[in-house]
């Protein structure tokens, strides 16, 4: 009985998807949705994620995670962010949950990458390597992102155009 009722809400899942995807294709293909808003920061995509798993469950993806803080010896301002010393190749985790929005180059320090927290802050990680997510994965706090190249971490808080401090999150 209880598998009948697994495999009536799997249908159900999958019958509501496939329902939204056509409805999506059409409002695209009509004109009444451009395709560029998909790529844009219109889209809240860690609001969409958030509503998306009430209704058709978490993902089954394995997350390393870590519940350490980052230990850093010294912060210091840099343009709109902070620079943190730590150790060489130290492992970064993730300061909230959210949807990851940008992976590539932004400065020299290394592959950078922006979480769009739950709460709508997109936090910029900058200077690492060993990447353990990708483009678009939902993750939770405390997951592990990567690690630093050098002994240098740049991060960056921005809540729509306002930059914040590091307080409120480290």
């Amino acid at each position: 009985m209880e598998k009948l009722n697994q495999v009536k809400n799997f249908l159900k899942r999958m019958l509501a998807s496939l329902i939204l995807f056509f409805l999506l294709c059409i409002l695209i293909d009509q004109g009444i949705i451009s395709h560029h808003l998909l790529f844009d920061n219109f889209i809240d995509f860690s609001y969409i994620r958030s509503k998306s798993s009430i209704l058709f469950g978490k993902s089954l993806k394995n997350e390393y995670v870590s519940s350490e803080k980052i230990n850093y010896k010294n912060i210091s301002k840099q343009d709109n962010g902070y620079l943190l010393e730590v150790d060489k190749n130290y492992v970064i985790k993730s300061i909230k949950n959210g949807v990851v929005i940008f992976i590539g180059k932004k400065s020299d320090l290394g592959t950078s990458i922006i979480i769009n927290s739950d709460e709508g802050v997109n936090i910029v990680y900058d200077g690492l390597e060993n990447i353990n997510v990708k483009l678009y994965d939902y993750i939770h706090k405390d997951t592990i992102i990567g690690s630093t190249i050098t002994n240098k971490l740049y991060l960056e808080f921005k809540n729509h155009d306002t930059y914040l401090s590091y307080e409120d999150f480290l």
